[in-house]
C-alpha cells in the first residue's frame, strides 16, 4: 500500500493538474488502510506523515503536528525487526532529514 501511494505521489508531482484530483484521495485511503494493518511499521508511519506534511504545505497549513509522527517513526525504526530476507530497509535516513527540517 505504501509503495502504491509512493507511485501515486510521483504521478501527482509530475502533473498535479492531471493526477492530483484522482490520486490524492486514493493516497489518503491507502495510508489509512496501511495504518490499520501495520500501525507499528516505521515505513507506514513515516510515509503517512510525509504525505500529510506535503498536503499541509500545499494548502498553506502548519506542518508541525506531523513532526510528532516523524519522531514516532524514528522510535519505531530503532526497534523494528523483520526476519524476512528481502524486507525493505529504507526510510530511517529520510525520516531523520525530515525531522531536522521540523526543528528549523
Amino acid at each position: 500500500m505504501v509503495q502504491e501511494a509512493l507511485i501515486n505521489t510521483a504521478w501527482i508531482s509530475f502533473d498535479g493538474a492531471t493526477y492530483g484530483m484522482t490520486l490524492s484521495g486514493k493516497n489518503v485511503q491507502l495510508y489509512q488502510m496501511a495504518m490499520e494493518l501495520a500501525p507499528d511499521n516505521p515505513r507506514v508511519v513515516y510515509s503517512k506523515a510525509s504525505w500529510d506534511m506535503g498536503a499541509a504545505r500545499y494548502f498553506g497549513k502548519d506542518t508541525a503536528p506531523y513532526c510528532k509522527d516523524v519522531e514516532r517513526s524514528l522510535e519505531l525504526f530503532a526497534t523494528f525487526k523483520s526476519d524476512i530476507p528481502f524486507y525493505p530497509r529504507w526510510g530511517e535516513k529520510e525520516a531523520n532529514q525530515v525531522l531536522e527540517q521540523c526543528k528549523s
